[in-house]
């Protein structure tokens, strides 16, 4: 039972950041806590997203939701072009989403 207290609070600490959270989005923040750096692909891979999924579920994190409409994100992450390889977008977290990752480990 403890467990399932703690995922119950986890749940509630992200629907703080937006009640509307759907569970890819938080499996991609999760995720990229556990793997900064990791590429946008990788994501894709581990959570058999298409590439407009994956790219849905880190706008929803990013700074700029996407590259159409330049809508805010949550400004928990950030997704940057992979020096070694172009094609492939790099995810880190911001201070922002660093300050809400610590915030879950304390849970």
């Amino acid at each position: 039972m403890a467990d399932l207290r703690m995922v119950e609070r986890v749940l509630e600490k992200f629907a703080e950041v937006n009640p509307d959270m759907t569970l890819p989005a938080i499996r991609t923040m999760i995720h990229t806590i556990n793997n900064p750096g990791l590429t946008q692909r990788d994501l894709e891979v581990y959570m058999e997203l298409s590439n407009a999924g994956s790219s849905r579920n880190v706008s929803f994190w990013a700074e700029i939701r996407g590259t159409s409409d330049r809508r805010p994100g949550l400004q928990y992450m950030t997704r940057t072009e992979d020096p070694a390889d172009r094609r492939y977008r790099l995810l880190h977290l911001t201070a922002k989403g660093r300050r809400f990752a610590e915030e879950l480990k304390e849970l």
